[in-house]
C-alpha cells in the first residue's frame, strides 16, 4: 500500500536549520570574501558540516572563529565546544526535521490505536506532544530539550498535526481530528495551547499503520 506522507515526506525540509546555515556562510563571506563550501544533501548533513568547520576554525584560532563567537553570544573563552553548543540550543525543536516528527506522530497514534477498546478515542493534544517529543529524543536527538506547552514550539508542533490530518483525510473520511478540548465549537485559528485542545484519533485506521514504513 503506497504512504499516504509520500508528498509530505518528499516536500518536507527545516527552514530554522538553513535560516543557521545561511547565518554562519554570511559570517564567513565578510571574514574572507569567499563562500563557504558546506557539504551535504539535507538541511541537518549541512548543519552537522557546518559544526566541523567551526571547529576546525576554533583550533586554528582564527578571525572567523571569533567573529562567531560575538554572532552567537556565547561566553566561550576560546572553547569550541561551547560556541557549538550555543548554536545547537539556538535550534532546539529546530534541529528536527519534518520527517522525523511525523514518523513520531504516527508511531504515537499507532501506540494509542493499539490499547484502544473502541474505536474513536480522544487524546489532549499536550499527551500527544509529550510521546511524540519522547520519541524523538529516543530515536533522534537524545540532547533535544523543550517542554510541551505555550511556547514559541507549539504552533510549529500543531501545524504537523494538522498537515498530517490534511495529508491521510480523503473524501471527508477523517482519521485524526483535532478538537477543541470541550469537544464543542470550531478550533481557533491562532491556538496557542494545547491544554485547550485534543485529538480524535480513528483506532481501526491506525492499528494496522505500521505496515507503510515496514
Amino acid at each position: 500500500m503506497r504512504d499516504p506522507l509520500y508528498k509530505v515526506r518528499v516536500e518536507a525540509h527545516s527552514k530554522s536549520i538553513n535560516k543557521i546555515v545561511k547565518q554562519i556562510c554570511g559570517v564567513y563571506r565578510d571574514v574572507y570574501s569567499d563562500d563557504l563550501e558546506v557539504r551535504g544533501n539535507t538541511p541537518t548533513e549541512r548543519f552537522h558540516s557546518i559544526l566541523e568547520i567551526i571547529r576546525s576554525e576554533f583550533e586554528k584560532g582564527t578571525r572567523f572563529s571569533a567573529e562567531i563567537g560575538d554572532e552567537f553570544g556565547s561566553n566561550f573563552a576560546g572553547d569550541s565546544e561551547d560556541i557549538l553548543n550555543s548554536i545547537r540550543r539556538r535550534l532546539e525543536f529546530d534541529d528536527v526535521t519534518p520527517n522525523q516528527f511525523y514518523d513520531c506522530l504516527l508511531r504515537v497514534f499507532c501506540d494509542i490505536s493499539s490499547q484502544a477498546n473502541q474505536r474513536y478515542v480522544d487524546v489532549p493534544l499536550g499527551e500527544v506532544f509529550r510521546l511524540a517529543v519522547a520519541d524523538v529524543r529516543t530515536r533522534f536527538l537524545q540532547n533535544l530539550n523543550i517542554r510541551v506547552g505555550k511556547n514559541r514550539h507549539f504552533p510549529r508542533m500543531l501545524s504537523y498535526v494538522s498537515e498530517l490530518a490534511t495529508e491521510l483525510s480523503v473524501d471527508g473520511y477523517q482519521p485524526l481530528k483535532i478538537m477543541n478540548a470541550a469537544g464543542a465549537g470550531r478550533v481557533s485559528a491562532v491556538s496557542n495551547d494545547p491544554a485547550k485542545l485534543k485529538v480524535r484519533v480513528d483506532a481501526e485506521y491506525f492499528d494496522g499503520y505500521e505496515e507503510w514504513w515496514n
